[in-house]
């Protein structure tokens, strides 16, 4: 027998499907928001992505001048990782500083 499910009171009980095509339609309904979450994820990913490929190039003397001033820090900054989120923080911070110079 084929079921779905409904939401009743906020808790989710299955019945029995009255159609054969609802199971199917539930099924792709849910299969197209999982897609569209995906896609959606994967755009910020690339996004983020391209950010930190255009802050690497000032990571570099960042890093060697936050080593200089804080000496604590070498570990951290040593991680890709701690590199990967400073190049995005710089990459947005001068698109930022970018746009706010700009006369009106």
């Amino acid at each position: 027998m084929n079921t779905s499910h409904t939401a009743m009171g906020g808790v989710m009980v299955s019945r029995p499907a009255r159609f054969p095509c609802e199971l199917a339609f539930r099924n792709r309904r849910r299969s197209a928001h999982h897609h569209a979450a995906h896609r959606g994820v994967a755009g910020v990913h690339f996004f983020l992505n391209v950010l930190s490929t255009f802050g690497q190039p000032l990571v570099a003397p960042l890093a060697a001048f936050i080593d200089a001033h804080v000496p604590g820090a070498r570990a951290y900054l040593a991680d890709p990782g701690i590199r990967w989120v400073i190049a995005v923080i710089v990459a947005l911070l001068a698109l930022y500083s970018s746009a706010r110079s700009r006369p009106r």
